[in-house]
């Protein structure tokens, strides 16, 4: 009767909102980790849900990068064309700065060549959205 969020090691990651939900994903971990404030940001792997399922059900904010920003060197593959680590936090502003230090080019990872080192917080501004709809 396995779910999202399983173990085998340790069995179903709690929810610590609801313990006896779900903390939903592959990185339900890393999510429930940063909600109980044991962290204060993670990294999980998304391929297709693995970071945003436990951001969305832990009350944090996640962000799944286009391939070809983040390294995937060392990333158990799944989805060669999906999958990607990716920043979890509970706001924006941690999520953009984890995210600005792991934006880099890896010559193990080709996908990568591209990838432009760049500060993603400094847009954060209580103006950025002025105007906007």
């Amino acid at each position: 009767h396995a779910m999202s969020g399983w173990s085998a090691v340790g069995g179903l990651v709690k929810n610590p909102y609801a313990l006896d939900r779900t903390a939903c994903g592959s990185s339900s971990g890393s999510g429930a980790a940063v909600a109980a404030s044991f962290a204060t940001a993670a990294v999980g792997t998304e391929t297709d849900g693995s970071v945003v399922c436990p951001s969305s059900i832990n009350g944090l904010v996640g962000l799944k990068p286009s391939i070809g920003l983040v390294s995937r060197t060392h990333v158990v593959p799944i989805s060669h064309s999906q999958d990607t680590p990716g920043p979890m936090a509970r706001s924006v502003r941690d999520v953009a700065l984890l995210f600005s230090a792991m934006v880099a080019p890896d010559p193990a990872d080709p996908a990568t060549a591209g990838a432009v080192r760049k500060d993603y917080a400094a847009g954060l501004t209580t103006a950025a959205l002025s105007g906007l709809r």
